[in-house]
């Protein structure tokens, strides 16, 4: 009864659980809580395997391509660290967890999460329109989380500029990366469901929006 409950709700469940958790990183946020920020690697991890969960990646023949984006993602994370060439000078704090060669592990998940997001909400938007206006649309995605993601990153402890400001190239790069990333989804994945990644798309802009606005003092200030 319960196994049958649960496979007829699956999305709904599955929504409601991770706005549970997202609501209570944005209260925390907004009470100038920082203490729970420690446990954003399990709320990454956590975010992506429900991502692939509703939509059977696993299941499917897409596996390698999950797997390919978490190493790409990470070695680009690390040639950006070590040469400053990619994206700019910066380095990563505590918050986003364990590192290897400087990067922290769950930046691989980051950028799994972030891309297959940003392809949810492109799909479900642009669902009839050419291949190349889902491509830009899901890259141009990726581009506008980093947006607000970038102000409060220091407040956050997930990384610092060695020039204070993210540089152009930074964003330039996530959109040309994105790209890369994005023909591969359009390619290669065929989505079950768009509900659960245009949610949680959602759920990042609002809990980022909150940090924007929880920190503006601090953020003026320094």
């Amino acid at each position: 009864m319960v196994i049958a409950y649960f496979k007829k709700n699956e999305i709904n469940l599955t929504i409601a659980f991770i706005t549970i958790i997202y609501i209570v990183g944005i209260v925390n946020l907004a009470l100038h809580n920082l203490a729970l920020l420690s446990l954003t690697p399990i709320n990454l991890l956590l975010s992506a395997t429900l991502l692939l969960f509703v939509n059977r990646l696993f299941l499917k023949n897409y596996a390698w391509l999950v797997v390919v984006i978490f190493f790409a993602g990470f070695f680009i994370e690390v040639i950006g660290v070590k040469t400053g060439l990619i994206f700019g000078n910066y380095y990563y704090g505590n918050n986003l967890g364990y590192k290897v060669l400087a990067v922290p592990i769950v930046l691989g998940i980051n950028w799994v999460l972030t891309v297959f997001c940003a392809a949810s909400l492109s799909r479900f938007l642009f669902s009839n329109a050419q291949p190349v206006v889902i491509i830009l649309s899901a890259a141009l995605f990726m581009v506008i989380l980093d947006l607000l993601i970038e102000p409060v990153a220091p407040k956050l402890d997930f990384w610092y500029w060695v020039n204070g400001q993210p540089p152009i190239k930074n964003f330039v790069a996530w959109f040309i990366l994105g790209i890369f990333f994005q023909i591969l989804v359009h390619k290669f994945v065929k989505f079950t469901n768009f509900q659960f990644g245009v949610w949680l798309y959602m759920l990042q802009i609002i809990f980022f929006v909150t940090a924007n606005i929880s920190l503006w003092n601090t953020l003026l200030i320094h």
